[in-house]
């Protein structure tokens, strides 16, 4: 009974030696959806560089004078690991980032130089091989996002040119849908008409999608593409004269008539803008490309009932009448 006893706690101890210690990350494995996360995910060593990297960053941004511009490098510093391919890119972008973050981890002034420019301080010999372990691509990919972390631009992270940039485009929506209110209340008063009938509505918003279509069956039928864009030009504008002069018909040379003009570009816009982006937006799963689709089938059938509610004729209108005015 003792043999077997102390042959079964030499077996275990021998079991607890060489088993691997259970790995950490910084991020829930559950979550995990890139390539660089489920590489690191299912590989104990990069699960230690992960832990590794977590362990220091938390020690520079302790430690760092602007937390706000070393969070942000982070986080442009995660898109360019999940640029990554193969396990071994993951393996260099996460010792790359390691090592600026160690050489940073003391304090720093506002001004201390960020990972972009620790790159480039290498020798012109290794530059090819820094690059691309950290940002997890080629030299070009560098080239092409090493501006959004240059410490000299004028635009870089916390520039308060930046935060009035947004500002403004923000209030200037605001203010554009504000307009656009007032303009489906006037209309529902009856002081000025968006939209006539259903043909009314139907021809404003095809306009967009016919000339894009035009520009497509142009270059299908192999027309260079500046003849398929003169082609897309010709189309918008023909049927955007015949939208400003049904517009006119029906509200006169006055300030309604700019409104409604106003009010049909930006409905369309909206609803063409929205739609293009969902469903060319793309997505990394099949669930989500899927949820895209669905909100823009959902945002085709709202934008179609408030379309329908906003006519001023419930009807089609012959499409010779609506031509010539006689709607």
């Amino acid at each position: 009974m003792r043999l077997y006893f102390g042959s079964l706690c030499m077996a275990l101890a021998w079991a607890l030696a060489f088993t691997p210690p259970a790995g950490a990350t910084s991020f829930d494995c559950k979550k995990a959806v890139t390539f660089s996360e489920l590489q690191i995910c299912g590989s104990q060593s990069l699960q230690l560089q992960d832990e590794k990297l977590n362990t220091a960053y938390v020690q520079a941004l302790g430690n760092s004078a602007d937390k706000t511009r070393l969070r942000s490098e982070q986080r442009a510093w995660i898109k360019q690991r999940d640029l990554c391919e193969s396990l071994e890119c993951v393996s260099q972008s996460l010792e790359g980032r390691i090592k600026v973050l160690t050489d940073s981890s003391g304090p720093q002034p506002p001004t201390s130089i960020p990972m972009a420019s620790s790159i480039q301080s290498q020798p012109s010999t290794k530059n090819a091989h820094q690059i691309s372990p950290i940002l997890g691509g080629s030299t070009e990919t560098k080239r092409a996002l090493q501006p959004s972390v240059n410490p000299e631009s004028p635009r870089g992270a916390g520039s308060s040119t930046e935060t009035i940039d947004t500002r403004t485009l923000k209030i200037g929506a605001v203010g554009m849908a504000f307009l656009l209110l007032i303009c489906i209340w006037l209309h529902s008063r009856g002081s000025m008409v968006i939209y006539s009938c259903y043909t009314d509505a139907l021809w404003t918003i095809l306009t967009p999608f016919v000339s894009v279509g035009s520009y497509f069956l142009a270059s299908w039928l192999e027309f260079s593409q500046s003849t398929s864009f003169i082609t897309a030009a010709v189309v918008a504008g023909l049927m955007s004269l015949q939208i400003i002069i049904q517009t006119f018909r029906s509200n006169g040379f006055s300030l309604f008539f700019l409104l409604a003009l106003y009010a049909k570009i930006i409905l369309f816009s909206i609803y063409f803008l929205s739609i293009g982006a969902l469903i060319l937006g793309g997505g990394r799963t099949a669930s989500d490309r899927r949820r895209r689709r669905n909100w823009a089938l959902a945002g085709s059938v709202l934008f179609a009932v408030l379309t329908g509610w906003m006519c001023r004729n419930r009807q089609f209108s012959h499409i010779d009448d609506y031509i010539a005015g006689r709607t």
